[in-house]
């Protein structure tokens, strides 16, 4: 067998049978036994073989004694959770060294680049460490993340599906719903829509572990008003609608009317005594303006308003996209809020090879189950020594604080960060520049984990 023990250091090593002796080759060791322990105190760098006996037979022991010793984030404690980062360092004889090199002897568990090591699976990894001539080893084990989440949509529509997923997907799982009748969930995480109502699904890890998610299964389409008048700018919906209906005062049988598209004219109606109904699906995609007129059975006794037009329009849409923007940005979760607390939705991470430290994240819902528009604005976790602003750009002059998603348009979310004054002593003036404010866009501070949240909120009704 082998062993590793540092110069100064002491290790036990225990047998299956009471030793009787344990002699080594060398003095880079001494060693004593107690019973079954073998006990080994390093003494100067370099190999040893000890030579261990129970009177009857023997068997020999490697030992490497160095006087490097590994450390794992500046501590002793050489556990790491999967999917995390971790910062290696060396001393020698006591002292740190920098002259080191760091290696692994299984990638898939743990990769090296520098001092740094990224945690990959479950599982332990022995790295190695040299400087000088001198190596030394210590076995790292990576286990199961303390706490996950489940991200994905919170809504589905009646006999569609969505997925569902984890975000620290290390060990395996199991997906079950509080109400299959309302909607249910298969083994990969995908929820499909039954019947209208609520229901929480959990996803159990194999160390049982759980995390939950609330799902709201509604009705596919939904009607929503758009117009108190004869005519409405639809195009916000556009690739959405599947029937428009114009509700008027004064309605009769007989009465006829004709929508008008993008200034044409597509369709009739018929009526039911209170709406003019047309089904606009082969349309929906060229949908940007509509107009109605009655043209048929109108006389001046007849006293027939148009009170206001509505569309039967998907209740899950995808908006186009939003970008967010910042430097060095890592760890960025959106999540999704309905009247309050917020739901992870996603998670991505911006890194130097993506374009300019910006990320796009496409295909967020826009309405809710209501026909209400969602609203996303971005929190960053405080940052010791600068303060955090935010800039949201998109095409609704009425909100400055968030992306109003039922715009359609280009919404892009700037954080930046401002390097606070230093409030140390106040040094006499030497009549030079002196120092000035150093701002940076979206600057974060080596080593420090920056969580940009992008909630999404419906608008209140008054």
């Amino acid at each position: 067998s082998s062993a590793s023990v540092g110069v100064g250091k002491d290790i036990t090593l225990v047998a299956n049978k009471t030793v009787k002796s344990a002699i080594s080759d060398n003095s880079n060791v001494t060693v004593t036994v107690d019973g079954k322990n073998i006990n080994i105190h390093g003494v100067s760098d370099g190999t040893s073989v000890i030579t261990v006996s129970d009177g009857t037979e023997t068997r020999t022991i490697n030992v490497t004694v160095s006087s490097l010793e590994i450390f794992l984030n500046d501590s002793s404690d050489f556990k790491i959770e999967a999917g995390e980062k971790g910062t290696l360092s060396a001393t020698k004889g006591g002292s740190e060294v920098s002259n080191v090199t760091f290696t692994s002897d299984d990638d898939s568990i743990i990769s090296v680049s520098g001092s740094q090591i990224t945690a990959n699976n479950i599982g332990k990894a022995l790295i190695t460490a040299e400087c000088d001539g001198i190596s030394a080893t210590q076995e790292i084990e990576v286990i199961l993340p303390s706490a996950f989440s489940i991200v994905g949509d919170s809504e589905v529509a009646i006999g569609n599906s969505i997925s569902l997923k984890v975000n620290k997907n290390y060990g395996s799982f199991t997906w079950s719903s509080s109400d299959d009748s309302k909607a249910s969930v298969d083994s990969n995480g995908v929820v499909t829509g039954v019947s209208v109502g609520t229901v929480t699904i959990t996803a159990t890890r194999n160390d049982g572990k759980t995390a939950t998610k609330v799902i709201t299964s509604c009705e596919a389409f939904k009607w929503v008003s758009v117009s108190e008048s004869n005519s409405a700018d639809i195009s916000k919906y556009k690739g959405y609608v599947e029937q428009i209906r114009i509700k008027c005062n004064g309605l009769t049988t007989g009465c006829n009317g004709a929508l008008t598209l993008n200034n044409a004219t597509i369709t009739t109606f018929t009526n039911n005594d209170v709406y003019f109904i047309a089904d606009v699906s082969s349309y929906k995609e060229q949908l940007e303006t509509c107009t109605f007129k009655i043209y048929n059975g109108w006389n001046g006794s007849m006293n027939i308003s148009v009170v206001g037009i509505e569309i039967y329009v998907s209740t899950i849409m995808s908006n186009s996209s939003y970008t967010v923007h910042n430097l060095n940005l890592t760890n960025i979760n959106f999540v999704k809020a309905s009247q309050g607390s917020g739901t992870l939705v996603q998670e991505i991470t911006i890194s130097g090879s993506d374009t300019d430290w910006t990320k796009t994240v496409s295909n967020l819902d826009v309405y809710d189950s209501d026909g209400k528009p969602y609203y996303y604005w971005a929190v960053e976790e405080t940052v010791s020594g600068y303060d955090v602003s935010y800039l949201f750009d998109d095409d609704d002059d009425m909100t400055d604080y968030c992306i109003n998603s039922s715009l359609f348009g280009k919404g892009e979310i700037t954080v930046k960060n401002t390097k606070q004054e230093s409030q140390g002593i106040e040094m006499p003036s030497t009549g030079g520049k002196g120092s000035e404010p150093y701002e940076l866009i979206g600057l974060v501070i080596a080593g420090g984990a920056l969580t940009i949240l992008c909630v999404r909120r419906r608008r209140k009704n008054y």
